[in-house]
């Protein structure tokens, strides 16, 4: 059942990168005048935590500096879930493992995606800018979502559900 869960994660990485476009909302970018490549708050690892939150990165081209921010924070953001989502899958095969039987049931598994998938929406850029390279700007972002609001999701989702939140709430991503 993991490897369906991942490939069906992969997928949907895929499809949504291949779909998404630029919201042209309000984007604060900041050129950034550093003769390096890449910001210094910038983590090529793609994803990072802290205490407090995890982070998502990425960056993105575009002849527009705005632009390539904004497909950075959306790519970050897909960095960020599918992050998550790994964590907390690895932690549900270890839970099915160890013999609990919430874990594999269908609908605790779509629950738990459709909740992991919530990150995007959740996830609150903290940091973005663009370098130009001449004839194209590369974007740089940042998102964050806090350990506390990431927690308190997946919780909302699986509240009320045959003691889903139970199966789950013990994972490490969820503690301090």
């Amino acid at each position: 059942m993991p490897h369906i869960f991942k490939a069906f994660l992969t997928c949907t990485l895929l499809l949504s990168s291949i779909f998404s476009c630029a919201s042209l909302d309000e984007v604060n970018s900041e050129e950034e005048t550093a003769t390096t490549d890449t910001p210094t708050w910038y983590n090529t690892a793609n994803f990072s935590s802290d205490s407090l939150a995890f982070h998502g990165y990425a960056q993105a081209i575009s002849s527009d500096s705005i632009i390539a921010v904004a497909n950075a924070r959306i790519q970050a953001k897909a960095h960020l879930e599918v992050s998550l989502s790994e964590i907390i899958e690895d932690y549900r095969a270890q839970a099915e493992e160890n013999g609990e039987n919430t874990v594999t049931d269908p609908d605790f598994i779509i629950t738990l995606r459709n909740a992991s998938q919530s990150v995007q929406e959740q996830a609150a850029s903290t940091q973005g800018a663009a370098i130009n390279k001449g004839e194209h700007f590369l974007g740089f972002a940042q998102v964050t979502i806090s350990k506390d609001e990431f927690r308190d999701l997946i919780q909302s989702h699986l509240r009320g559900t045959s003691g889903y939140w139970e199966s789950i709430k013990n994972a490490p991503v969820f503690s301090e």
